[in-house]
């Protein structure tokens, strides 16, 4: 699973839990949303039917828009390591209400809430930094029945890919990670990823055994030179 898909359901979870706090005064519960909260992005007029259907509302939806990643150098660690991922995670929130300033008003209190119950929460502010927060207001609809504030956070992460150890057995072996750079013959370590594993599959790479070191056969010998002294007391 991609550290992004893990944030985002991760921001899922502590928004549906009731057990955290949703107000500055410490009030238990869930936000005004409830349990309208969707892991993808939504068309926001879809959330209306007949109308304006206020039990579908409001509602979050919550998706990723774009992640950049810096990486590393991958010989250094026997995992692939990204120095920087920069991830922009969207929280849109829809409400509706018969005035405008009654929506507004909705969503206001909405986003507040999920300030309060998400932002402090052990299990989101772990997984990433807080690099930034941008609260937009949009209009959908008619601009009267429906409203969407669009919330955005900047995270900063930190995301490991695990590596292998392979050669290459015949032809010339291309490496996407380094620039299209060539593997050379004793080998090289490379992410664990479906075009390597496709390299092995079709035999033009091999995985390389690790090698014993000589320090355990070093430490057996030189018992074997204590057993006869042993042997004679």
């Amino acid at each position: 699973m991609l550290k992004r898909q893990f944030i985002r359901q991760t921001a899922i979870t502590v928004l549906s839990d009731p057990g955290t706090p949703v107000t500055t005064a410490g009030e238990i519960g869930l936000t005004l949303a409830g349990d309208n909260i969707f892991d993808t992005h939504l068309d926001p007029l879809q959330l209306l039917d007949c109308g304006c259907d206020r039990r579908a509302l409001p509602a979050i939806a919550v998706y990723s828009e774009s992640e950049t990643l810096n990486t590393s150098d991958p010989y250094k660690y026997d995992e692939l390591c990204f120095d920087q991922c920069n991830l922009s995670l969207v929280l849109e929130l829809y409400a509706c209400a018969a005035k405008g300033y009654e929506l507004e008003a909705i969503l206001d209190q909405l986003e507040q809430q999920v300030r309060i119950k998400l932002l402090p929460d052990t299990r989101f502010y772990q997984l990433a930094h807080l690099r930034g927060y941008r609260s937009t207001p949009r209009r959908a609809g008619d601009g009267k029945r429906l409203g969407m504030r669009v919330v955005e956070l900047t995270l900063a992460y930190h995301e490991t890919v695990q590596m292998i150890d392979v050669k290459p057995v015949q032809g010339i072996v291309v490496m996407p990670e380094c620039g299209m750079q060539h593997m050379p013959p004793e080998g090289a370590k490379v992410p664990d990823n479906a075009y390597y594993r496709r390299l092995l599959r079709v035999g033009d790479i091999t995985l390389v055994k690790t090698r014993r070191t000589k320090t355990s056969k070093t430490t057996t010998a030189a018992e074997q030179k204590v057993k006869p002294e042993t042997a004679s007391i």
